[in-house]
Parts: C-alpha cells; sequence; structure tokens
C-alpha cells in the first residue's frame, strides 16, 4: 500500500514544508527565553482558541548553551530562578468564523 500525500491548494503544501524546515532548528538557550504556542485549536467555553506564552520581559541576555550537557535548559532555568522571578503572558487567538480558520487544520493560523 502506498501513501502519497496531497495538497489541498499550492499554498499549502508550501506552508507545510514550512513548518517541516523550522521544526529542525536549534533548540531554545533557556525555557524562559523562547515562545510555547498550540499548533492545534482547543474549546474555550464557546469559543475555539489557540494559544502562545511568551516571556513578559525582552530578552536581557543569553546564557550559552552548554552542548556536552544533557539537562543544559534544567540548569539554565534553575540559574535564572536563582537570579529573579519569571513572568510569562498568554495570548489567546479566538477563531473567527468570517474567515477560513479550519480547527481541523494545524497548519492556518
Amino acid at each position: 500500500m502506498s501513501t502519497s500525500f496531497k495538497a489541498t491548494t499550492p499554498l499549502s503544501g508550501i506552508r507545510e514544508l514550512w513548518q517541516l524546515v523550522t521544526a529542525y532548528v536549534e533548540p531554545p538557550h533557556s525555557p524562559l527565553w523562547t515562545q510555547y504556542f498550540s499548533n492545534t485549536a482547543y474549546k474555550l467555553g464557546l469559543y475555539n482558541v489557540k494559544f502562545k506564552i511568551q516571556s513578559c520581559q525582552p530578552l536581557v541576555k543569553n546564557i550559552g548553551k552548554q552542548a556536552d550537557d544533557p539537562d543544559f535548559l534544567a540548569h539554565t532555568l534553575a540559574q535564572e530562578l536563582k537570579e529573579g522571578d519569571a513572568c510569562m503572558q498568554l495570548a489567546l487567538q479566538l477563531q473567527d468564523v468570517s474567515k477560513q480558520m479550519p480547527i481541523e487544520d494545524a497548519t492556518v493560523l
């Protein structure tokens, strides 16, 4: 049985290729200075939402990653929290029913 991928529109194929390429970027240097987001929508009461979480403050410093340390993210987080508090903000994107925002297609923002 062969499986083939067929894009529904020419742009959806490009969008999916871009998401595949960007999935293999270098890991963040700190858990506090990266953005977290949902790929799929969630039900929140009557609304369908996607979310993003990011730092409340601009990046103050960039702690170098130790390539030989498999737990560098945990160690960096512990070091940053010893130096002060962390603040994260939550942003919600509501599904706009007047636009094409299909909840089943995670590639549509």
